[in-house]
């Protein structure tokens, strides 16, 4: 998007996470969040949720609540 002249504001980047996360792909959308803030675009509550909600599934994983703790720093 990008690439074609387009801004992405925080709703944009918050479905993809959205759409990262209900696929699964927490790297993607970890990526995603980091773009985000290199874009100086501030993420917001529906974007930690969406993010928090990805990482449930895999909670039983060891480290992982830390990880939620610190992307919520």
């Amino acid at each position: 998007m990008q690439a074609h002249g387009l801004q992405l504001d925080v709703y944009a980047y918050t479905m993809q996470v959205d759409l990262w996360c209900r696929q699964g792909d927490i790297e993607s959308a970890s990526a995603t969040l980091e773009e985000m803030k290199l874009q100086g675009v501030h993420p917001n509550v529906v974007t930690y949720t969406a993010l928090v909600k990805g990482h449930l599934p895999l909670a039983s994983r060891a480290g992982i609540l830390a990880k939620i703790l610190g992307i919520l720093k």
